[in-house]
């Protein structure tokens, strides 16, 4: 005998696994189609990996879901999925690409793309798009990589449908019986339901000074008159909307980085002609080219702005007359003029 709490308007706490019958319970106040429920997994679901692809010259989209090793064709292109890494990182001391775990921690899939006789190798990012955009985009193409785990499903559902006030089992995808909201029993269960309102309390307590789970509590005023209160945290789903909805924040916490620093290298037919270490206020000087440190995409991706300025050495010759200048005209001049007026 088990007594249960389930709350369903918090995600993570409205069901209850039962391990041994492999038994899914949950309770919402939301009404689902009959095409929903029957659409639940009964087994485990494969890792997913899926491609929203968009041809830019006409405007034209489309989906698909891809395996590592197999090719596709469409609008003219040929993509083939060459290799998966759940943990995408590029070694910098050995200049190569590599996995680092099979979590997927930066999920990213090799793609070659081949028009006509044209072939191109790119890596697809499921957190980001941005460094491979530009590539795809040349070639006529905008595509955004989504990585979906593999799941696990299973063999039964009870789902308590407070708004349409029944219990629906359901069993590989079959719906095997309605009830309406009361005690259910089924194989190797029986349980009967108790409703209660409960007020929620929070009450924050800071665990540690580490940066694990930054909040903040924000105090709104209007007119030196307060209007409202309340806790934010960080993360994509942390934001904090005004009643009125005219206002929204957002917490954003950035850890202290003590130094930026990208090892580049400079080819040029196939020959490396050039190594440094960039840093911030250090550039690598090129050609006219001048490559800055702008910041970092977490521990692996680094932005770099690079500047051209053909008369940068103009400029710099300029104030190298300046600087020469200035001894001349209060140090020199006045001598020379001393020395004229003496004779």
């Amino acid at each position: 005998t088990q007594i249960l709490r389930l709350y369903p308007s918090l995600k993570n706490r409205s069901f209850y696994i039962f391990p041994e019958q492999s038994t899914f319970l949950f309770v919402t106040q939301q009404e689902v189609p009959l095409r929903k429920l029957k659409e639940l997994p009964s087994e485990e679901i494969p890792e997913t990996h899926r491609l929203d692809l968009e041809y830019l010259p006409k405007k034209v989209k489309k989906t698909l879901e891809v395996k590592v090793g197999k090719s596709y064709s469409l609008w003219g292109y040929k993509l083939k999925v060459l290799q998966f890494f759940p943990d995408w990182n590029m070694d910098v001391k050995r200049k190569k690409i590599q996995n680092r775990s099979s979590s997927p921690r930066n999920p990213a899939l090799q793609v070659e793309i081949q028009k006509g006789n044209q072939k191109t190798k790119v890596w697809l990012f499921s957190a980001f798009s941005f460094p491979h955009k530009k590539t795809t985009e040349k070639l006529g193409l905008k595509i955004a990589y989504q990585y979906f785990p593999k799941r696990k499903g299973f063999r039964r559902y009870l789902l308590i449908l407070l708004k349409s006030k029944k219990i629906v089992e359901i069993e590989k995808g079959q719906i095997l019986r309605e009830a309406p909201l009361g005690p259910f029993r089924t194989k190797g269960l029986q349980f009967s339901l108790h409703f209660s309102k409960v007020k929620r309390v929070f009450e924050p307590v800071n665990l540690s000074s580490q940066m694990k789970n930054p909040v903040a509590f924000l105090e709104i005023f209007s007119q030196k008159k307060k209007v409202e209160e309340g806790w934010i945290q960080k993360g994509k789903d942390g934001f904090f909307m005004t009643k009125d909805r005219s206002l929204i924040f957002q917490l954003v916490v950035k850890k202290e980085v003590k130094s930026y620093k990208s090892y580049v290298e400079i080819w040029e037919q196939g020959k490396k002609i050039k190594e440094a270490v960039i840093q911030v206020n250090h550039p690598l000087l090129h050609r006219g080219y001048a490559l800055y440190q702008h910041s970092h995409r977490g521990e692996t991706l680094t932005i770099l702005q690079v500047v051209y300025d053909p008369g940068l050495s103009l400029v710099f010759l300029g104030l190298f007359c300046i600087a020469l200048g200035v001894p001349f005209a209060f140090y020199l001049q006045p001598y020379f003029a001393k020395k004229g007026e003496k004779r």
